[in-house]
């Protein structure tokens, strides 16, 4: 038994399997390309109300999202926030985000959350052939306010859902019995035709030149919800910030003075990682809490046996320092713009006598800028 592999979507439409057959199609006439170095995405096969949602065990999962609320949790709170800042909506006044009638592919890079779908079954049909497994991605929209210096409370009214799938043959993956003789096709039957794999197509990929992974996009199905869900973010949300491209990484900050002495980067668990140069190049490193003081966030940092040693005191004046038990030293971080803030610095210093034994011990401040890296 023998068969043609560019005879599936034949096979395909005899079923009824129509957008499956579309989209193996595309993959066939395509230049080779391999994920995640894609060919262009597909933004017009899939559409969420007369395709995607007439599958019942589909539309059991949309149905699902909207139960469980997944915007609503810890990590979504923060992409939201995230996805403000971004696009620049953290500011004061009022503000509406999430335009959900543009095209899915246009507002994908603000997704705040997804749920990930199973739809195979044994019993195949067109959900089968074209999705399988697939991610329902979740947008939101609404109105954020000022309540305050880098305060907000965001009222989310809106949320879209949209498909996104890639349609790819990469790893290991059985795909049925096929026979384009008679049409059949089975996912369990080895008797009905030719085992088919995802390397069945790589193979076809590397003799032909052709075939090529895309990303496949569906329209944006927008829900308004009966009562809004309100959040609120802070200093600490702006300062965590984002890194272009990539809502996942924080955004590091680094003071512009020509020493580039301070590093910080905030994370999402109320900590700053906290970097400090010296002029001999050194760097010191601590993990510390941050904690929202007023416009801003505070960090500190104690005065240990180690700082001491880097800040140069030598082990006779570290020693008495460290008998006098000082307070820490701390820094008030307030962004004052995307990719500015101020730091008001107030570390440890002293002085020495004639004899090189401590004689003064304080604290004293300065203001230093960061800026993002």
């Amino acid at each position: 038994m023998t068969l043609t592999l560019t005879n599936i979507p034949n096979i395909m439409r005899h079923h009824g399997w129509l957008n499956g057959a579309r989209l193996m199609e595309q993959w066939f006439s395509r230049p080779a390309a391999v994920a995640p170095g894609y060919s262009a995405p597909d933004v017009s096969t899939i559409r969420m109300d007369t395709w995607v949602l007439t599958f019942p065990r589909v539309k059991q999962v949309y149905d699902s999202i909207f139960t469980n609320k997944p915007w609503t949790t810890a990590n979504a709170r923060r992409e939201v926030i995230k996805m403000l800042d971004r696009n620049g909506k953290l500011t004061g006044g009022v503000s509406q985000f999430g335009n959900l009638a543009l095209p899915a592919l246009q507002q994908d890079p603000d997704y705040v959350t997804q749920v990930a779908v199973d739809a195979t079954t044994v019993n195949l049909d067109d959900m089968v052939a074209a999705l399988a497994r697939f991610n329902f991605r979740v947008l939101v929209g609404g109105h954020v306010t000022s309540t305050g210096q880098s305060h907000w409370r965001v009222a989310i009214e809106q949320i879209g859902v949209y498909v996104r799938d890639s349609f790819d043959f990469e790893g290991f993956q059985p795909l049925g019995f096929w026979n384009d003789s008679t049409n059949q096709v089975s996912a369990i039957d080895p008797t009905v035709g030719t085992p088919v794999f995802n390397s069945t197509y790589r193979d076809w990929r590397t003799s032909t030149g052709n075939g090529g992974d895309f990303l496949v996009y569906s329209d944006v199905k927008t829900t308004n919800l009966q009562t809004a869900d309100l959040l609120d973010a802070g200093p600490s949300d702006v300062l965590i910030g984002a890194l272009p491209g990539n809502s996942a990484q924080p955004w590091p900050w680094k003071s512009n003075d020509a020493q580039g002495r301070w590093g910080l980067e905030f994370t999402t668990a109320g900590r700053c990682k906290w970097t400090e140069k010296d002029a001999a190049g050194r760097s010191l490193f601590r993990d510390v809490k941050s904690t929202e003081f007023g416009e801003g966030c505070r960090i500190e940092r104690n005065n240990d046996a180690e700082v001491l040693e880097f800040l140069g005191a030598r082990p006779s004046v570290r020693n008495e320092i460290l008998q006098r038990a000082p307070g820490p030293s701390y820094m008030l971080v307030t962004r004052t713009g995307q990719t500015t803030a101020n730091a008001e610095w107030t570390g440890l210093f002293w002085t020495l006598d004639a004899n090189n034994k401590l004689a003064n011990l304080g604290f004293k401040s300065r203001t230093f800028y960061l800026i993002r890296l």
